[in-house]
């Protein structure tokens, strides 16, 4: 059997071949492409540069990437050769990115000096006593809820309770018929007091809120049903009848509340006579609240049924109020 011979492209693209992801054919294609620029190099060896022979080695070798490196190094070393073409490139690719660094550098300016005036603001606001004291003045002094008046409905499968067997039953109970007509009934948690009646009406106070009225009425009809187990009970329409609220205004040594001149100019809308008690009762008109004003700067705030009413009542008195601190 005759052995075949194979040319020198034929050896060099089945070496190039043997690379990842080439075919023979197109080894075969490179290997040629290759040749001819040899041939038209030996033909006129000044036509090509130093540096494009170097960079067609590297294609030969199957590294593109480092030719492109190779070339861009050569590049920078001989600036002279650098032509006006790739100056005026390098040149359009500075300018398209100088739009947005200036916009950056105007952004970071902008919110420096945002910055800068907000520090400055506060700076003068924080400098100047006038206009926190004038803040202050303006804001009314926190109102405190002490103490809430609820009512509530127990009805009974017997009518009316017979509070002198209650009264014998339960342990923390009060009742005299002759000073009072209703059976004091004392709860240790919530800490509050029930008046209960004959009828069922039950009466408590000394809670906080709504919540706590309605658990100390539940807490007492339990009460009534372990020691009167013949009879069933059960809770009905709780409701606030009343919300008692306390204000201590900020008073500085020789200051007073002048409870005098506000009975002169509102003695249609005050009750208050000093050899009896201390304290002026001021009922505004078109307010869901009373005041109970001492000299002290204490009051006391009652009437409303809402912690709500509460903090608005004294919100629209407050600069009223404050105009007779002396």
């Amino acid at each position: 059997m005759k052995k075949r011979t194979y040319t020198a492209l034929e050896v060099e693209a089945g070496c190039l071949s043997s690379l990842p992801s080439r075919s023979y054919e197109d080894s075969l294609s490179s290997a040629r492409h290759t040749q001819k620029h040899k041939d038209k190099h030996n033909s006129n060896p000044n036509l090509y540069s130093s540096v494009e022979n170097e960079s067609f080695k590297r294609i030969k070798q199957g590294d593109e990437k480092d030719g492109q490196d190779f070339a861009g190094n050569s590049k920078n070393a001989n600036a002279e050769a650098l032509s006006g073409k790739d100056a005026n490139k390098e040149a359009s690719t500075t300018a398209q990115h100088s739009p947005f660094k200036q916009a950056h550098q105007a952004s970071s300016l902008l919110s420096a000096e945002n910055t800068a005036c907000i520090k400055s603001g506060i700076r003068d606001l924080e400098g100047c006593p006038e206009a926190n004291a004038k803040s202050d003045e303006d804001v009314a002094p926190p109102t405190t809820i002490h103490n809430l008046v609820g009512t509530c409905e127990i009805a009974a499968s017997t009518t009316p309770i017979d509070l002198e067997y209650v009264y014998r039953c339960l342990p923390n109970s009060f009742y005299d018929r002759k000073r009072f007509a209703a059976i004091t009934i004392r709860v240790t948690e919530p800490v509050c007091t029930g008046l209960l009646f004959t009828s069922g009406k039950l009466v408590i106070t000394g809670c906080k809120t709504l919540i706590e009225c309605v658990l100390a009425s539940l807490k007492i009809v339990r009460m009534l049903e372990r020691f009167i187990p013949t009879v069933t009970f059960k809770v009905r329409n709780a409701v606030v009848q009343n919300v008692v609220a306390h204000v201590v205004l900020p008073l500085l040594p020789g200051q007073r509340l002048n409870v005098d001149r506000l009975y002169e100019d509102h003695c249609c809308n005050c009750t208050f006579q000093k050899n009896m008690f201390p304290g002026l009762i001021y009922r505004p008109d078109r307010s869901p609240v009373v005041l109970l004003c001492f000299y002290s700067g204490k009051i006391v705030i009652t009437g409303g049924k809402k912690e709500e009413d509460i903090e608005r009542g004294w919100s629209q008195l407050w600069p009223l109020i404050k105009q007779y601190v002396e």
